[in-house]
């Protein structure tokens, strides 16, 4: 954002996508500073409805979308990438103490594992845990941030009562029908 606008909006592999439809309310927010660059991530519905629905949204005008933010890279022209996980934190919380409409803080609890029951309990796709004296560091992927996602799994009978549950990619890798290659 610079002058309390947003300019850019970009996606991972460094696309422009604030020109969208779905993403052009972005530029109409009132930002609560002047310049700064955050990391988040543009959310469908109540976040729950996975990157499918963020790739469908984007391109229709109005469709129900968030930005969800999660980390501080930038403030006032100053890099705060070598400032500790918490003190980055600390400033994106007081940056966004009143969200300006459509923008939410991503939220952080020291119970991952009923972060984990209720994110993913809602459809949410996984979890980011993070080493609290952790920077930031782009484009690499850090052994301080742990992303945890659910393995799909599927159920079936071992023995006449017995079931297991097993990942259903354990289960395609052992099968004998050969999976698409799409």
């Amino acid at each position: 954002m610079r002058g309390h606008r947003t300019v850019h909006a970009f996606g991972r592999p460094g696309r422009e996508l604030i020109r969208l439809p779905g993403l052009a309310w972005l530029l109409e927010i009132r930002w609560p500073v002047a310049s700064a660059v955050l990391d988040g991530e543009a959310v469908a519905g109540d976040g729950s409805e996975g990157i499918q629905a963020v790739f469908e949204a984007r391109h229709r005008p109005g469709s129900p979308m968030a930005f969800a933010a999660f980390d501080l890279l930038e403030l006032d022209g100053l890099s705060v990438l070598a400032e500790l996980w918490t003190a980055r934190r600390k400033r994106l919380e007081d940056l966004l103490e009143v969200p300006p409409p459509g923008v939410c803080l991503v939220p952080v609890t020291e119970d991952a594992p009923a972060l984990w029951d209720t994110w993913v309990g809602m459809g949410g796709e996984g979890i980011v845990l993070k080493e609290r004296t952790s920077v930031y560091r782009p484009g690499i992927r850090s052994p301080a941030w742990l992303k945890l996602k659910p393995k799909p799994m599927t159920s079936r009978t071992i023995g006449p009562r017995s079931r297991s549950r097993t990942p259903m990619a354990t289960m395609a890798a052992r099968s004998r029908i050969p999976r698409s290659s799409s």
